[in-house]
C-alpha cells in the first residue's frame, strides 16, 4: 500500500491506453480521410466523442476494475502511422471509464446496449460519427458482441 501512495506521488503509476484511430481504416469507404476523434474528444469540434466502440469485453471490463482500484491511469491517444511503425499520440488523460456489452442486429438493423433497443444514430453521434460512417463499423462487428468504452459518465 505504501509502496502504491509512493509511485502515486512520483507519477509511476500504471496506465490503461484507449486509442482511436486519426484516420478511417483500409476497409472503411472513408479510407485515409482524417475521423478528427482528436478534436472530437477534446470537444473542439461537434459532433464530440464520448465513447469508443472496441472489441475484447472481458480486456475493457478488466481495465475499468483496474481503474478502479486507483492503481490505473487512464490515457486516450490516437494512432498515427509513420514509415517507423504506429505512433501513440495524447489526447487527454482520464479519471474515469465505464463499459457497457452491445450487439448489432444486422438483420433487423437494430443496436442493442446491455439487452435494450438503442438508436443508431443517437449512438453515431456521441461516436462522433456521421450515422452512415458508424453503420460502416456496425457491420464490421457483425453480430458479435462488443463494448462501448465511455470516457465520460454518460451511460445508454
Amino acid at each position: 500500500m505504501l509502496l502504491t501512495r509512493i509511485k502515486k506521488l512520483l507519477g509511476i503509476e500504471k496506465e490503461i491506453l484507449l486509442s482511436v484511430p486519426d484516420t478511417y481504416p483500409t476497409w472503411h469507404s472513408r479510407y485515409g480521410e482524417d475521423t478528427h476523434f482528436a478534436s472530437k474528444i477534446k470537444g473542439v469540434l461537434q459532433p464530440g466523442k464520448i465513447h469508443a466502440l472496441k472489441s475484447g469485453v472481458s480486456f475493457w471490463e478488466g481495465a475499468c476494475r483496474k481503474l478502479a482500484t486507483g492503481n490505473y491511469s487512464l490515457r486516450i491517444v490516437y494512432t498515427e502511422d509513420r514509415p517507423q511503425g504506429k505512433v501513440y499520440c495524447p489526447i487527454t488523460k482520464g479519471k474515469t471509464l465505464h463499459t457497457q456489452r452491445a450487439r448489432y442486429d444486422q438483420s433487423g438493423g437494430q443496436l442493442l446496449v446491455e439487452g435494450k433497443p438503442v438508436p443508431v444514430d443517437t449512438v453515431a453521434r456521441n461516436e462522433g460519427l456521421a450515422c452512415s460512417d458508424f453503420l460502416e463499423f456496425l457491420e464490421k462487428y457483425g453480430s458479435m458482441e462488443f463494448v462501448i468504452v465511455h470516457f465520460t459518465d454518460f451511460r445508454y
